[in-house]
C-alpha cells in the first residue's frame, strides 16, 4: 500500500526496480492515472567473484526465504557431491568459492526481486535454478533455468503436482549442469556490466527530468 501511494503521487516522474518480476508486480498495482514508466536498475557488483575454477561441486544449494527443509535434504542425498549456503549465516568470499566451483546452483526463494547472491553466482559463471520470483535475473536456457514452482520435497502424503514438481526440477538441474559456464559469466558480465548500469541509470534521470520518455535501462 506504501509503495502505491508513491507511485501514483502526482510528482512521481519514474521509477526504478530490479527484475522484470517486481517490474511487472508494480505495473499491475499501480492506479490508472499513473503512467511513470518503470526502469531496470540492478545493482552495481564490487568486486567481482573470479571466472569458473574445475568443478568439486555438482549442485550448489543456495537456502534463502522459499527454501523448503525436506527439498534441500532431497537435493543433498540426489546430489551427494553439494555444498549448501544459507542466507544471512556465510562471508560473501564463501559464496564466490562455491560458485566457482559449482556446476549448477539451485536457487531456494520465491520473494526476492533484487537479489545480490543470485548476481553474484551468476557472475562466477555458475548457471542457476529457480523460480521467477526467487531467482529473479536469471535468463532460462541462457544462464541457468526458471521453473514455475519449488517442490516441497517431503516423501509423506505427496500430491502428484508437487512430484511433478520436484521431477522438472530435477530435470532443470541436469540441464544446468550442461550449460558452459564461461559463456554464462561472459552473459551475465555484459547484463552486470557497471559502466552500462551507471550510464542507463544516468539517462533515465535525465529523461524524467526533463519530462521525457524514459526507455528501459535494459535497451539504454
Amino acid at each position: 500500500a506504501e509503495e502505491c501511494a508513491l507511485l501514483d503521487a502526482a510528482n512521481c516522474r519514474a521509477m526504478f526496480c530490479h527484475s522484470e518480476w517486481y517490474s511487472d508486480l508494480i505495473a499491475k498495482h499501480r492506479g490508472p492515472a499513473n503512467q511513470s514508466p518503470i526502469i531496470l536498475w540492478p545493482y552495481p557488483i564490487d568486486p567481482w567473484p573470479g571466472e569458473p575454477l574445475p568443478d568439486e561441486y555438482d549442485l550448489l544449494i543456495y537456502a534463502k526465504n522459499g527454501h523448503r527443509p525436506q527439498l534441500l535434504e532431497h537435493l543433498a542425498e540426489v546430489f551427494p557431491r553439494h555444498i549448501q549456503i544459507h542466507y544471512g549465516r556465510y562471508r560473501r568470499e564463501e559464496l564466490f568459492e562455491a560458485a566457482r566451483r559449482s556446476r549448477a546452483c539451485a536457487y531456494l526463494a520465491d520473494d526476492d526481486h533484487g537479489p545480490l547472491a543470485l548476481q553474484e553466482i551468476l557472475l562466477a559463471g555458475c548457471p542457476t535454478v529457480g523460480v521467477r520470483t526467487g531467482a529473479s535475473l536469471v535468463n532460462s536456457g541462457e544462464t541457468g533455468v526458471v521453473v514455475d514452482q519449488l517442490a516441497s520435497g517431503e516423501q509423506c502424503a505427496e500430491t502428484d503436482d508437487d512430484v511433478r514438481a520436484l521431477a522438472v526440477f530435477l530435470e532443470a538441474i541436469e540441464q544446468a549442469q550442461s550449460m558452459d559456464r564461461h559463456s554464462v559469466r561472459d552473459r551475465t558480465a555484459g547484463e552486470f556490466d557497471t559502466d552500462r548500469i551507471v550510464d542507463g541509470i544516468i539517462t533515465a534521470v535525465n529523461k524524467a527530468r526533463l519530462g521525457g520518455g524514459v526507455e528501459s535501462a535494459a535497451s539504454v
